[in-house]
């Protein structure tokens, strides 16, 4: 074998092969070799070797490597072309990182708002993108009871949350919003105070613990008492 070994290394660079060496054999050990090369390597060896046996196949390992390589740098460009528009927004980058991008289509927008994004459309239960105008929106499935149905079947939720204005980075606004998850007594439009509450209850619901829930109610005509609740709330993997 290290003979063989050394008879494919001593010709990689020429024309002849050696005729004790059997063809399929030669090209196994040949594809072995191109494969743990580098896309730089291969291309390389390419090209100083135009007229060499084995060209066929490293062209076909070139064409091979570039149909594997690609779709991760296309990948790339797309996380790269969303993520700049987190960078400025109260999401951290690093949480918005952690979930996959979900291609814009036209249904998702109502009359301005990103208000139709449906269970169907969240391949994983909590998604990120950008919209036509250039907002970024995040998007969320998940499963919960009403504060009086602990004991019931879990309920269908969902969230999505999305920058208002192309240009007003601060101005988040919620829509398409069902359920008890992080948001339900804030206005539609999100102060400071929302987009904090919003931020702790997406880490607790990612590292499955209970979010908190805020509810209010009027003992006496004098002052309003907020009560806050744990509520059992879990991200929807069923598709």
């Amino acid at each position: 074998m290290v003979s063989i070994l050394n008879n494919y290394i001593s010709n990689l660079f020429y024309k002849e092969i050696d005729p004790s060496i059997n063809p399929l054999l030669f090209s196994e050990i040949r594809s072995i070799i191109s494969s743990f090369l580098n896309f730089t390597s291969i291309y390389n060896l390419k090209n100083i070797n135009k007229e060499c046996y084995h060209n066929f196949l490293i062209t076909q390992q070139i064409i091979f490597n570039q149909q594997t390589i690609r779709p991760f740098f296309i990948q790339l460009q797309l996380e790269k072309n969303i993520y700049q528009y987190f960078k400025n927004s109260f999401l951290p980058i690093s949480l918005v990182k952690l979930f996959p991008i979900l291609p814009y289509r036209d249904h998702f927008l109502g009359l301005d708002y990103i208000d139709n994004i449906q269970h169907k459309d969240l391949k994983h239960p909590i998604m990120i993108g950008v919209d036509c105008f250039k907002r970024p929106f995040i998007s969320i499935r998940y499963k919960f009871n009403f504060l009086k149905e602990k004991n019931k079947p879990l309920r269908n939720g969902k969230l999505t949350l999305f920058q208002r204005y192309s240009n007003n980075y601060k101005c988040w606004v919620k829509c398409n919003d069902y359920g008890l998850l992080m948001l339900q007594d804030a206005p539609t439009s999100l102060s400071d105070i929302d987009k904090q509450n919003f931020i702790n209850n997406l880490v607790r619901l990612i590292t499955d613990k209970p979010i908190l829930c805020s509810t209010y109610h009027v003992p006496n005509r004098v002052r309003c008492v907020k009560k806050v609740h744990s509520v059992k709330c879990k991200l929807d993997h069923t598709f």
